[in-house]
């Protein structure tokens, strides 16, 4: 059997899903003014709510019997107009960067111009953002000169698009490597059709500056506005050629061995022991950025990582996925993360606070996690249930 989706009126249409896959971000957004009154609802109505977001009902018949048609169509850059070459800049002072796997970073999708057809933003290395507008089904036009998008020079990586001011039009947030993020916010359709963006990302607290990958959106503490989580990677030590020794990144601190700055922003002690001939042994490996949970307090946001009970942590994420595991009506939050950091599922208690539930909910987890998202894997139509454990997708 197969099934789709209807969108139902309820507060979180606001923010309804955000699913990233290594940094690359779907985001499907709409708003709805019940949002502002949301704050009054009991729990149980909220839990209400949050089951009627996603209704299960059949797709038509496509009237297929024996072999199965041919589903998707591969269309060139000519047809659809999606024409992106990568120019890298070796003179650039991220240009250590090229050949990381990060040259383009990732695409966000929505209607920022109203008009019923989803564009596209892609996030990439400096000076190769891009922004395409949909002008006709599947036909594409780059319209980042003149909207404000084009003078970004950054590292760029993850984006998502969501209305983060409630002017009903969709506003463009970037995750970018070792610079401040940038928050662009649609000034809508001008008189001559285009679409402008004025960058605000330091007026609303969301100037971060680190090593970050993907914005995550949720009104996690349900108040009537988007929340956001911000997942870091790892910065990358700019000369390959010169890569550190131990004893030149070794401290001491209160009698323990600790990696030095700047070299503590690449690396970490993973565990050290002294020897049987008296010498110290360390261990170290590469380390990840911390993470941030940014709480939107009026429109302006607020790191509350620690606050709320999570860990800015070491991990090297990829992906950021909210996801109500256990049907109480609160969204939960699963990190996915490289390498050998294990990942995480933080437990929304409800009162702004969350807990490491990963080991209650989950048999087992991966390592090396590239990314994760959620659906209805086996057609149950159990997607906000207690059942949705089968429901996430790890790879």
């Amino acid at each position: 059997m197969e099934t789709g989706l209807k969108m139902m009126n309820c507060k979180f249409r606001q923010g309804l899903k955000v699913a990233s896959w290594a940094g690359i971000s779907w985001v499907l957004v709409a708003c709805d003014d019940q949002a502002k009154n949301a704050g009054s609802d009991s729990d149980d109505s909220q839990s209400e709510k949050i089951k009627d977001v996603l209704v299960a009902r059949p797709l038509r018949d496509r009237g297929v019997t024996g072999e199965s048609e041919i589903l998707f169509k591969a269309l060139t850059p000519e047809n659809s107009g999606i024409k992106l070459t990568i120019q890298d800049d070796p003179g650039h002072p991220l240009a250590y960067m090229i050949g990381s796997g990060m040259e383009v970073g990732g695409v966000a999708v929505g209607d920022v111009d109203g008009d019923g057809l989803p564009d596209l933003f892609i996030a990439s290395s400096p000076g190769n953002n891009r922004l395409f507008r949909q002008v006709s089904p599947l036909k594409f036009e780059d319209v980042t000169p003149g909207s404000g998008l084009e003078h970004d020079k950054v590292w760029s990586r993850g984006a998502s698009m969501v209305d983060i001011d409630g002017d009903g039009d969709l506003d463009l947030y970037v995750a970018n490597y070792a610079e401040k993020n940038h928050l662009y916010l649609n000034e809508g359709k001008q008189a001559d059709g285009s679409i402008r963006y004025l960058e605000k990302a330091r007026e609303f607290g969301l100037d971060l500056d680190d090593a970050c990958l993907m914005p995550a959106f949720c009104d996690y503490d349900q108040d009537g506005d988007l929340d956001v989580y911000v997942m870091s990677n790892q910065y990358h030590w700019p000369d390959k050629t010169k890569v550190p020794s131990v004893a030149q990144m070794l401290g001491n601190k209160d009698g323990k061995p600790v990696i030095k700055h700047p070299y503590d922003k690449f690396y970490r002690i993973k565990d050290y022991k002294i020897g049987e001939d008296g010498q110290l042994q360390v261990r170290h490996d590469r380390t990840g950025r911390p993470n941030y949970l940014m709480r939107n307090d009026g429109g302006r946001f607020k790191d509350v990582t620690l606050e709320a009970g999570m860990k800015y942590g070491h991990g090297r994420g990829l992906s950021p996925t909210w996801w109500d595991y256990n049907d109480d009506g609160h969204l939960d939050l699963y990190i996915a993360n490289d390498w050998g950091d294990r990942d995480f599922l933080y437990h929304n208690n409800g009162d702004g606070t969350f807990r490491d539930a990963i080991e209650d909910a989950v048999p087992y987890t991966s390592m090396f996690t590239m990314g994760s998202d959620t659906g209805d894997l086996n057609n149950d139509c159990l997607l906000y249930t207690s059942d949705a454990a089968d429901d996430l997708l790890c790879v």
